[in-house]
């Protein structure tokens, strides 16, 4: 992995997990590209998308956490995931990935593109709703393309979003 010079601002970055020894490395080269907020796609070699998602962050804890700790869960690492729940989601991505294209996913044979969605002086808010438009938009673009979702995808709206859209309701008005 190769980063460019400091004076040049880096825009995306491609991981190939069999590059790595440990899935935690994933936060070393996100922090050192100076990502904040991103979107990522997770793909095999052959190029099809496992799954899109997002990371939305104003401040600098543990950027690339959500894409290591998911990258963890896919089989082939020397060491298993810890037993949490983070990142979990990707073992039942890998089942329906072998249902799909039947193959075992592993993380030799598993990239990660990641997109800096980084912009100073976002609220946390304002950061969330970039991040989740771009994460919508690769989604919408891919079923589109393909006429379906990718298989670690469930539909064409981000988790998060829904949980704003419902936050925005006066409760009583639900009921009315």
């Amino acid at each position: 992995m190769e980063l460019l010079a400091a004076q040049t601002p880096i825009l995306a970055l491609t991981i190939k997990l069999s590059e790595l020894y440990r899935p935690a490395e994933i936060n070393g080269i996100v922090r050192a590209a100076g990502f904040l907020s991103y979107a990522y796609t997770f793909k095999d070699t052959l190029g099809r998308v496992i799954k899109y998602g997002m990371h939305h962050s104003v401040d600098a804890t543990e950027p690339g956490e959500r894409v290591y700790r998911q990258a963890w869960n896919i089989v082939g690492w020397r060491y298993r995931a810890p037993a949490s729940g983070s990142g979990k989601e990707m073992i039942e991505i890998a089942k329906k990935y072998k249902k799909r294209f039947g193959v075992i996913l592993n993380r030799n044979n598993v990239y990660v593109e990641i997109t800096d969605q980084t912009a100073p002086g976002l609220t946390k808010k304002k950061m969330r709703n970039k991040c989740e438009t771009a994460e919508r938009s690769l989604i919408e673009n891919y079923s589109k393309k393909y006429l379906e979702l990718p298989v670690g995808n469930c539909d064409t709206t981000s988790k998060n979003r829904l949980k704003i859209h419902i936050g925005d309701y006066n409760a009583s008005s639900v009921f009315n």
